[in-house]
């Protein structure tokens, strides 16, 4: 018989390799690492999509190039939009905490603040670059988009 616990442990362990899977097909290569290792965590089998992932991965097709550019391949995309996403969520932070001591309380401000923190960084830019990087980010995520911005799992320990 299946206790209770047994049952929402296996449900939650369902659920967030869906999620790992999603990210995975929608090209973020950290989704399968993770998959693999929360599949180890939990003493569970792999499911086929993470053994078919990692033979691709082993045969050299994640992260080829795909198309010119320097967003030509799929690490360099990953890179640019965790930078977008660092952007964005700076930006968020700033505008959740607006008001409080020492926090920009218009837009334009909150851009500059972000921009300035950033400096030395990769994400470093211009307020201007960093307002289309929030709207950017902003827009993908109203439109369904947002596993692109999947931020890998770590296991604890």
């Amino acid at each position: 018989m299946t206790s209770d616990f047994e049952t929402e442990r296996r449900a939650g362990f369902e659920r967030e390799l869906r999620h790992m899977e999603q990210a995975w097909r929608a090209g973020v290569a950290d989704a399968l690492t993770d998959a693999v290792a929360w599949c180890e965590c939990f003493g569970e089998p792999p499911p086929r999509w993470v053994s078919q992932g990692v033979l691709a991965l082993v045969a050299g097709h994640v992260g080829e190039q795909k198309g010119p550019g320097r967003l030509g391949n799929v690490k360099a995309t990953r890179r640019q939009d965790m930078i977008h996403f660092a952007r964005w969520d700076a930006v968020t932070e700033c505008r959740d905490r607006k008001g409080q001591r020492g926090i920009p309380t218009t837009w334009p401000e909150c851009y500059a603040a972000v921009s300035e923190m950033f400096v030395g960084t990769e994400a470093e830019g211009a307020e201007e670059t960093m307002k289309a990087s929030y709207q950017l980010v902003a827009r993908r995520m109203r439109e369904g988009d947002d596993l692109r911005y999947y931020i890998p799992w770590k296991k604890p320990g």
